[in-house]
């Protein structure tokens, strides 16, 4: 949610420029979808896969303010994006791709987290398990 701003003309985003120009970091600048459904999250955990919507009823980012977190669906499509992101950067065993639904059914997706994903609070202690089991059998794989 940080770092996310909506300018709603040219006008708007010269201003924000002239501010991020006083800094050192990159930006980035995407257009805003306004027929977005909902917001939500795959996330992998070793063999582990989950998927929940993230709901905010105080922000238009979604995922700040007011959150909400609800299972969700499995759909087949997300078994494959997962297996083609997993082998990123060497192989990934713990991560996460953002996804947005359009009203139309499309989907965009936004971006893939590595282990620095959050936990979604209900489940937890079921991940926190997941994560330990994933690091044991990592650990099992070295000594062999």
């Amino acid at each position: 949610g940080f770092g996310k701003m909506i300018c709603a003309d040219q006008s708007a985003l010269d201003d924000a420029m002239s501010i991020f120009a006083l800094n050192k970091d990159y930006f980035t600048v995407e257009p805003f979808l306004e027929n977005i459904d909902f917001e939500f999250r795959l996330q992998q955990i070793g063999k582990h896969r989950r998927a929940f919507r993230r709901n905010s009823s105080t922000s238009w980012k979604n995922n700040w303010g007011d959150v909400s977190f609800v299972d969700f669906d499995w759909e087949p499509v997300f078994d494959e994006w997962l297996d083609l992101c997993a082998p990123i950067a060497g192989g990934l065993d713990m991560f996460a791709i953002d996804v947005l639904r359009l009203l139309d059914g499309s989907h965009v997706i936004l971006e893939v987290n590595d282990t620095a994903f959050g936990l979604m609070f209900e489940h937890e202690k079921e991940d926190m398990g997941h994560i330990a089991e994933l690091c044991l059998a990592k650990l099992e794989e070295q000594i062999q």
